[in-house]
């Protein structure tokens, strides 16, 4: 049954007509897992040089960080919180002139990050049992003619502080590659609650490891096509909400509904509410959900938008 009724036709067909009039946006595109969970306000976002601590039970879900190219992350995955920091090669003040010893300054650097962590972790111990699992993700270079190298000083630095801890230490890899061809998923790393904690490295599950994957400590994490699929906006998919999702050529996101019978794409975007505000009748209005659907309110009566079929 069509929730928009005989009442509500001149609303539908001025939403209907004022889409027509712009002209429809391109298709849904994929949205990374770190997109898709800060569109709907459930990321907490980590800058370079940067750490925060993720409580379950929090009102936000998933902690993580975008950009990454060259850093170094470093993630413990408790019982009940997720700590992460991304830790930027040197100190944001060295120059291709700089008359230090630049090795020293970026192990320096690294230094009072992974003190502050570990100060951080015994602060909140309580929320870090010993099947807590410490995580040293690191960058992978690669050169013309060249073995894939990491910068083993750092590595061998930050597996040092995370072996002090006690926990299972893990690591992983990514690969380090031209800034400007840096596209989502690349360069994201993400932590959740589903229940228990987990790890995805642009967009491939790495913890808990499925079968198959190394569990000995030490090794590179293989990874996952897994999803995780009770989350609403599943890593494979092109939707939110199971409603298509994409982006209009002036790069604003949209989502696509059925008004109507007719098939319309509004731009949305989200503001603190996990459900979007959408583009209908010169303004952006908020939405929320309404059993399985999106329902909005215009003029004092509320309306679900469908889902295209």
């Amino acid at each position: 049954m069509h929730a928009w009724n005989t009442v509500a036709l001149p609303i539908a067909t001025q939403i209907i007509t004022e889409f027509e009039a712009r002209g429809e946006p391109p298709g849904p595109t994929r949205m990374s897992a770190y997109e898709r969970l800060g569109a709907a306000a459930s990321l907490v976002k980590v800058g370079m040089d940067d750490m925060k601590l993720l409580i379950q039970g929090s009102g936000m879900r998933a902690i993580g960080t975008a950009g990454l190219n060259g850093c170094t992350c470093v993630v413990f995955l408790g019982a009940t919180a997720i700590l992460f920091a991304h830790i930027a090669p040197y100190d944001g003040q060295s120059t291709e002139d700089d008359s230090r010893n630049i090795h020293q300054a970026s192990q320096d650097h690294h230094d009072r990050w992974l003190r502050a962590a570990l100060a951080t972790l015994r602060q909140n111990s309580d929320h870090f049992p010993p099947a807590s699992t410490a995580w040293g993700i690191f960058s992978c270079m690669e050169r013309p003619g060249q073995t894939p190298y990491t910068d083993e000083r750092i590595r061998r630095q930050v597996l040092g502080y995370l072996q002090a801890t006690g926990y299972s230490v893990q690591q992983a890899f990514y690969r380090e590659i031209d800034a400007g061809q840096v596209v989502p998923p690349k360069g994201e790393i993400v932590a959740m609650f589903n229940p228990g904690a987990e790890l995805y490295i642009e967009d491939k599950k790495f913890w808990p490891r499925s079968q198959g994957q190394s569990s000995s400590s030490g090794t590179t994490a293989g990874p996952s096509s897994a999803s995780t699929q009770s989350d609403t906006q599943n890593a494979s998919a092109k939707l939110w909400w199971n409603y298509p999702v994409g982006v209009d050529k002036n790069g604003h996101q949209t989502l696509t509904c059925v008004i109507q019978g007719k098939r319309v794409v509004l731009n949305a975007m989200w503001k603190g509410d996990p459900a979007p505000q959408l583009y209908m009748l010169a303004e952006y209005r908020q939405t929320r959900v309404s059993g399985s659907l999106l329902e909005v309110d215009i003029q004092g009566k509320a309306f679900q938008l469908e889902r295209p079929q």
